[in-house]
């Protein structure tokens, strides 16, 4: 199973779109590109089997990785957004600040939850 490492870079946030769209297109293309042929059934316990099946297996985790990489990205930047209202919200009702402070804190749960072993339902 090949290694991974966690990089942190900067960009515009003008670009954050086109970069996630850019990390959509590579992990929609290794799903498109992930298939399994049907094995016959007097295949099945035979050792070609178990390798296609591990095989099939590391690409299912590598797309699972980057999924996970993606959904972060994105929970980050709606994290960010829902910062930037509740700073500017001097000018807001309390209703509705104890509104944007519970989407705020759903989503910092579901950014918590969202690991590479684990997938939110």
């Amino acid at each position: 199973m090949s290694q991974r490492i966690s990089i942190t870079y900067t960009i515009d946030m003008e670009e954050l779109q086109q970069e996630v769209s850019r990390l959509w297109r590579s992990v929609y293309s290794k799903i498109t590109a992930l298939k399994a042929d049907d094995i016959p059934e007097e295949d099945m316990l035979e050792y070609k089997t178990a390798t296609a099946i591990e095989k099939m297996q590391r690409q299912i985790v590598d797309i699972n990785h980057c999924l996970a990489d993606i959904g972060s990205i994105i929970l980050s930047y709606n994290l960010h957004r829902g910062e930037e209202m509740l700073s500017e919200s001097a000018d807001v009702p309390e209703s509705e600040l104890q509104g944007l402070s519970e989407i705020q804190q759903k989503l910092e749960h579901f950014k918590n939850s969202v690991s590479v072993n684990e997938v939110p339902t």
